[in-house]
């Protein structure tokens, strides 16, 4: 028994130590996420003197998908670098908005890398974004303990192949 307790006091003053080296057994961190892409370019679309801050533009036909994954190492607790990677399909079309009669539709296909450093200068206190306590009186304590703010900096790239429709090609 007693060494039983001896064995749960050393844990319970051990945990911050052992805590403090969180970071370096979750060095790797991958994320994946879909999503939806709508197109307001050339084609397509209303006049702005017959649409109202853009709603008429908005169509569930012109809703194509969009992928998104990335991997985040941790080089030190504070700094990290994520490589992004994003696919994606725009969609657009004359069928309705101000140029009915000119016919033009496409759809792009594009893929978007980036290369990007984070620096923490505030870090959550838990390593864990999902922080569940009792109580509403807590609720705003445990959204601070749980807040991470960094700044980013990085490059990326673009590439698309537009798939023009015959009225559009020439």
């Amino acid at each position: 028994m007693k060494k039983l307790l001896i064995i749960i006091t050393s844990l319970i003053f051990l945990s911050p130590v052992t805590n403090a080296q969180l970071w370096k057994l979750r060095r790797y961190e991958f994320s994946a996420g879909i999503g939806t892409t709508q197109f307001y370019g050339d084609i397509g679309g209303y006049s702005p003197d017959k649409n109202i801050l853009g709603l008429k533009d908005f169509t569930f036909n012109h809703t194509r998908f969009i992928i998104n994954t990335s991997l985040r190492y941790r080089i030190s607790e504070v700094f990290s670098a994520r490589v992004n990677m994003v696919f994606g399909i725009f969609h657009s079309t004359d069928a309705r908005g101000s140029n009915i009669n000119r016919g033009f539709e496409s759809s792009t296909l594009f893929i978007e890398p980036s290369l990007i450093g984070e620096y923490y200068f505030i870090k959550n206190k838990s390593e864990n974004s999902f922080v569940f306590l009792k109580g509403s009186n807590k609720l705003l304590t445990s959204i601070f303990e749980s807040l991470d703010l960094y700044a980013f900096a990085g490059f990326g790239g673009l590439a698309y192949k537009v798939n023009p429709n015959s009225m559009l090609t020439p």
